[in-house]
C-alpha cells in the first residue's frame, strides 16, 4: 500500500510530468506558426523577386535586346 507522502510525491511528479508535457506543445506549436510565417513571408519576397525579373526582361526586350 502507497503511504500518504509516497503518494504526494508520485502526483507532484506526473503533475511534473504534465506540466512539462504541456510546455513542449506549447513550444512546438510557437514553432510550427514562426515557420508558417516565415514561409509566407518568403513566398511574398520570392514572388516580388519574379516581379522583378518580369519587369526587367520587359525593359531589355523593349530595348532590343534578346533575353535569354
Amino acid at each position: 500500500m502507497i503511504d500518504r507522502k509516497e503518494l504526494k510525491a508520485r502526483m507532484a511528479g506526473e503533475t511534473r510530468a504534465r506540466m512539462a508535457a504541456e510546455d513542449r506543445e506549447r513550444l512546438a506549436t510557437v514553432r510550427a506558426e514562426r515557420a508558417e510565417q516565415s514561409e509566407r513571408n518568403l513566398t511574398v519576397e520570392l514572388d516580388r523577386a519574379h516581379r522583378l525579373i518580369d519587369r526587367l526582361q520587359a525593359q531589355l526586350t523593349s530595348m532590343g535586346c534578346t533575353v535569354v
